[in-house]
């Protein structure tokens, strides 16, 4: 981010790189905390389950 806020934030010409997500590694996430629950451990299955609603895992 260079500018924010209507202010200049950074000198110009500077090179940034601002993702708009999360480049965490899947290795260092132990568990994922939504609205919904905790998916703990973090799984493909998991994450699907909880997106479809089931809570019981």
């Amino acid at each position: 981010i260079t500018h924010g806020f209507g202010r200049q934030t950074a000198p110009d010409q500077v090179a940034v790189y601002n993702p708009a997500f999360d480049v965490t590694p899947a290795e260092y996430i132990d568990a994922i905390i939504t609205e919904r629950g905790v998916i703990k451990p973090v799984t493909p299955a998991a994450v699907a389950s909880m997106v479809a609603g089931d809570h019981s895992g």
